[in-house]
């Protein structure tokens, strides 16, 4: 599931997310748009350093690998129950 939003915004489809493709891909898991339970535990202070953190080769982009490798370092935290009940109702009409 996540690999597809990875590639979804790609937009150039250079194999990489730019610096604001993952701030917007990261801003959705925040929203659990993904509705999968658990979202990013992502200060906005920290979305500014996270392409720098996990852009590890320094090409200016950031590679599946990279957003994998980055996403398995992160701290996640449950989303809350209501939020989710209300994101899967939403879904689901």
């Amino acid at each position: 599931m996540i690999y597809h939003v990875n590639r979804e915004y790609d937009k150039d489809k250079n194999s990489g997310l730019s610096k604001q493709e993952l701030s917007q891909l990261m801003l959705r898991l925040s929203n659990d748009e993904a509705i999968i339970g658990k979202v990013p535990n992502l200060s906005e202070s920290e979305l500014e350093h996270l392409f720098d953190d996990w852009n590890t080769n320094k090409d200016d982009k950031i590679s599946w690998i990279e957003f994998r490798e980055g996403l398995n370092r992160w701290t996640w935290k449950l989303q809350d129950r209501t939020k989710l009940d209300q994101i899967v109702d939403t879904f689901f009409q």
